[in-house]
């Protein structure tokens, strides 16, 4: 499981940062955690993509599960204090990427 990180929020927090002289390490995502399938499986369901073409695997199918974390994600709370970050929920990013491109539609 880990964060998504949708771009505009990545942006938007480096124009904080900016904006308000911050330093140090600040860590940037989204605050809800999901699988790879998850998040595949919900990008598919907003653009009505098949499902049925998604062919889930493993990390140790392709040589990986040495190196990949069950979990990974991070504590928004100095991005938020300090920055002001608020991240955009999931759904909200597709929608708004939809808007951008209008590319599925």
């Amino acid at each position: 499981m880990a964060h998504a990180t949708f771009v505009d929020d990545l942006a938007e927090a480096c124009l904080l940062a900016i904006e308000k002289r911050a330093t140090g390490v600040f860590h940037i995502s989204g605050e809800e955690m999901f699988t790879i399938a998850e998040a595949v499986y919900q990008i598919a369901d907003f653009w009505k993509f098949d499902k049925s073409l998604i062919s889930e695997i493993t990390a140790a199918s392709i040589g990986q599960s040495e190196n990949r974390p069950q979990k990974t994600g991070f504590i928004l709370s100095k991005a938020k204090s300090i920055l002001g970050f608020q991240p955009t929920p999931f759904k909200a990013s597709l929608e708004i990427i939809d808007k951008q491109y209008g590319i599925f539609r």
